[in-house]
């Protein structure tokens, strides 16, 4: 059963008992726009969200946030499709949609609520994606190229797209830009010998140029990044060289930092897919053996597990992914109930919080639910990879 609590300001300032050294955090559940689910995805400075929620139609619609944090439809490039990926500052939106009712071609697109989107183009070839856009509405992405491929981009100030290359293999994608134009994301290296190269993290500086990040072990194996904050650090996600992947920040020198991951049952990935300029990193980790994924912060910079730090609880939902963080420590983020539905939801501070709108509704997870189920619950689940829609 869905647990939701309509909003009534000071009665959710309580924090649970024997918790107080850590934050707490209140969720609020974001809705959908008909559909039984929705998703949240970025987060920017001022709280509002961009993501995707399925409509009555059971489409799915990108969304943003109104001044009351209800969702508005984007629309799409044509179809029934589309994903908002990262918002801007001025709550700008790029992401992906459909560009016919077929949904067969997707299209990188830049938007904002109450107007038109815009259809960015590609590369020469058939699809593209925005991934983040930066306070000047620079987008960064990938899309396919004209020799089938598929390279990262950044657009320009007309607005057209600019292949950032690679790091001397046949592919890239860039998920991360910050106001000084540095971009995050990764790329494949040079082919060794027959063989293909790697995938490994880059960061670039303004002008585009990228450089190598490695991997948390060696230059033969892989990492991702997938955010970038103002300092140009980037999270991410590595190899370790134990058969699982790690979430990673790269330090002020560009040195990767391994993050660990939650312990939720034999060996445990995760994944770093937001960053903000505290250093702080959120994302995910999954146990292929328990089937469980949970969300995580990192406090201090250790890994810590989200559904550890909510109030109130228990409820009925999980937090599985945490997608984006800001500097006031709000969070946008995925959870999931029993019967496998998604939804989208804002994460902050009790002891910080948001304006109070007209109306709340307030979504129940906490640590009952997670203790309880954390040895038999795998959310309804039967993959043995992270669930993830990066």
């Amino acid at each position: 059963m869905l647990k939701l609590r309509t909003f009534t300001g000071a009665a959710l300032l309580c924090a649970c008992a024997g918790a107080a050294a850590d934050p707490i955090y209140t969720v609020l559940n974001l809705g959908s726009l008909g559909g039984p689910d929705s998703g949240a995805k970025a987060i920017n400075a001022h709280g509002q969200v961009t993501g995707w929620t399925t409509g009555l139609q059971f489409e799915s619609l990108a969304f943003s946030l109104d001044g009351s944090y209800h969702m508005v439809d984007l629309g799409s490039l044509g179809g029934t499709r589309s994903i908002g990926w990262g918002i801007n500052e001025f709550g700008s939106v790029t992401g992906e949609s459909s560009i016919s009712t077929s949904n067969a071609v997707l299209h990188a697109f830049k938007a904002v609520a109450g107007s038109p989107m815009v259809d960015l183009g590609t590369l020469g070839g058939l699809t593209s994606i925005g991934r983040a856009i930066n306070a000047s509405g620079r987008v960064v992405g990938s899309s396919e190229t004209s020799g089938d491929g598929q390279h990262a981009f950044v657009t320009d100030a007309a607005g057209d797209l600019v292949d950032l290359g690679t790091l001397g293999g046949d592919a890239s994608a860039a998920y991360g830009i910050n106001d000084a134009g540095q971009i995050a994301g990764w790329a494949r290296s040079a082919p060794v010998g027959p063989y293909a190269g790697p995938n490994h993290a880059f960061v670039t500086d303004a002008s585009g140029q990228m450089t190598d990040l490695g991997t948390l072990i060696g230059a033969d194996y892989t990492s991702f990044g997938y955010a970038i904050n103002a300092h140009g650090q980037v999270a991410g996600i590595s190899d370790t060289g134990s058969g699982a992947m790690h979430a990673f920040i790269t330090n002020l020198s560009g040195t990767m930092v391994d993050l660990g991951a939650l312990d939720l049952g034999g060996s445990n990935y995760s994944t770093g897919l937001g960053l903000n300029n505290l250093g702080q990193v959120v994302g995910h980790s999954f146990s292929p053996l328990s089937g469980i994924q949970h969300a995580f912060v990192t406090i201090g910079g250790v890994m810590t597990d989200l559904n550890d730090l909510v109030d109130p609880g228990p409820g009925d939902w999980v937090l599985t992914e945490a997608n984006g963080i800001n500097d006031s420590g709000q969070i946008s983020a995925v959870a999931y109930n029993p019967a496998g539905n998604a939804r989208a939801v804002l994460l902050y501070l009790t002891a910080s919080p948001i304006p109070e709108p007209a109306t709340w509704l307030l979504l129940a997870v906490g640590t009952g639910l997670v203790l309880a189920r954390r040895n038999s619950l795998s959310l309804t689940r039967t993959d043995t990879a992270p669930r993830s829609r990066r």
